[in-house]
């Protein structure tokens, strides 16, 4: 049992080895088999396809599926403990803090945006669904008719992703700001707080 249990955490480590230093389009069943120095049946015997172990690995994580969710549903039914405000700093800059940092959550970014995919497709379903919980919140918590907040939001989400892909190329900086340096980061999180008092408090 033990040694089924390896060869399963050998396979799911394969595919983030993969990921990281090599990219989403080798990511095949003989060299995930490879690189776990296991028989490729083994994919098959444990997740059925190559698909589905990829799928594992990626809802094990992604940010929004994983932590998000996990965060939003222990807050839940507390929200009068906790400001929309704080709430919405704490999930953007763990979100900017994870993509800066993780060259895997970079690679399925790259893949979410270069070619259709149903296993991206499946995970895009997910963040939304956890998304939509995010703007319940600022529904009832914000009533300016005048301000469009998904828009809002999803102009400031998609350059979080862009600003950290950015940040592996081209020296990192964007706009003068060094986004590989600890004062280039503070400069993008004290953005995002002053986005969200300024969004929330209208």
């Amino acid at each position: 049992m033990q040694s089924e249990k390896t060869s399963k955490q050998k396979l799911l480590k394969a595919v983030g080895t993969i990921l990281k230093n090599e990219g989403f389009k080798f990511l095949k069943v003989t060299r995930i088999a490879q690189v776990a120095c296991v028989d490729k049946k083994l994919v098959y015997h444990h997740f059925g396809t190559v698909e589905n172990l990829i799928e594992t690995f990626i809802l094990s994580h992604d940010y929004w599926t994983n932590l998000v969710r996990k965060v939003h549903q222990a807050i839940d039914g507390e929200t009068e403990s906790f400001g929309l405000e704080d709430l919405l700093n704490f999930y953007l800059e763990k979100q900017y803090d994870m993509l800066s940092e993780d060259k895997i959550q970079h690679q399925i970014m790259l893949w979410g945006i270069s070619e259709p995919n149903a296993i991206i497709q499946k995970i895009i379903a997910g963040r939304e669904e956890v998304g939509e919980s995010l703007f319940d919140l600022i529904n009832q918590k914000c009533s300016n008719p005048l301000l469009n907040y998904r828009g809002l939001y999803a102009i400031i989400i998609s350059g979080l992703c862009y600003l950290s892909l950015h940040s592996q190329v081209n020296n990192g900086t964007f706009c003068g700001i060094d986004l590989n340096e600890k004062e280039g980061k503070e400069m993008i999180t004290s953005a995002l707080k002053s986005f969200n008092a300024i969004i929330i408090n209208q």
